[in-house]
C-alpha cells in the first residue's frame, strides 16, 4: 500500500504471484527424456527441433545463450556403454561408435576432440531407465577438446511447476516443442543429490509428429 493517499495500487495481481511462488516453491527442477524404440520418432522429432531452430534465425530470433549446438538421436545403449566403460579400450570404442552415429547425421566434430561427456542429468537418467534397444534425443555442445551430451531442462523459473519449466527450457536449449500430452511417465530418483530434479519421460503425440 501507497504512502501517498492519492495514490492506489491494485496488490491483486502480487497476491497471485504470491500465492503461485508459494504454491511451487519446493517443485523440483524439469527435465525431458523423448525415447523410443523407433529411431524414425527420434529422427523425426531431431528433425521438427532442428527446422524450428533454422526458423528461428531465419526470422532474426536470437537463440537462447543456452541453445545447444546440435541435437541428434542417439541409441540408449550407446549411451550406456560409455557411461559403464572402466578401461580406456572400451571407452575409446563406446566414442567411436557414438561419433559414428553423429557422423552418420552430418554432425560435425572437432578432429582434435579426445572426450565426451555425459552430462549429469543424461547419466542419472540412464541409471532410472531400462530399455536397451530405445532410441534418445540428445542435445550436444562442441568444445575445442570435448563433446558434451545431455537431456534438455533446468532450473524453474519463480513460480513456475516443473512440467512448465521444463517445456521451457526445452525450447530455449533445442527449439522443441512439447507440451503436458506427451507426458508418458514421470521419473525420480531416491538419491538425496537428486531430489531436486524430477524427469519427464516423453511419447510424442501423431499430431505432433504428422505436424
Amino acid at each position: 500500500t501507497s504512502d501517498n493517499p492519492d495514490i492506489t495500487i491494485d496488490e491483486t495481481n502480487f497476491k497471485v504471484s504470491c500465492a503461485s511462488c508459494l504454491l511451487h516453491a519446493h517443485e523440483p527442477n524439469g527435465f525431458c527424456l523423448v525415447a523410443s524404440p523407433s529411431a524414425d520418432v527420434i529422427y523425426t522429432i531431431r528433425d521438427i527441433s532442428r527446422w524450428n531452430r533454422r526458423k528461428k534465425e531465419r526470422s532474426g530470433h536470437t537463440l537462447h545463450q543456452d541453445h545447444a549446438h546440435f541435437v541428434a538421436t542417439l541409441p540408449r545403449l550407446s549411451l550406456w556403454n560409455l557411461r559403464q566403460s572402466k578401461t580406456h579400450a572400451q571407452s575409446s570404442a563406446a566414442m567411436d561408435e557414438i561419433l559414428g552415429h553423429l557422423s552418420n547425421q552430418d554432425i560435425s566434430v572437432n578432429p582434435e576432440m579426445n572426450k565426451i561427456e555425459l552430462g549429469y542429468h543424461l547419466t542419472s537418467v540412464l541409471g532410472l531407465t531400462k530399455g536397451s534397444e530405445d532410441f534418445w534425443f540428445v542435445m550436444g555442445f562442441n568444445d575445442s577438446k570435448s563433446l558434451q551430451l545431455d537431456l534438455p531442462g533446468g532450473k524453474r523459473h519463480l513460480g513456475e511447476t516443473s512440467l512448465e519449466g521444463a517445456i521451457r527450457e526445452a525450447e530455449e536449449e533445442t527449439s522443441l516443442i512439447w507440451d503436458a500430452s506427451w507426458v508418458k511417465d514421470i521419473l525420480e530418483s531416491s538419491k538425496p543429490s537428486e531430489k531436486g530434479n524430477r524427469y519427464f519421460d516423453l511419447c510424442p503425440t501423431e499430431s505432433s509428429l504428422s505436424g
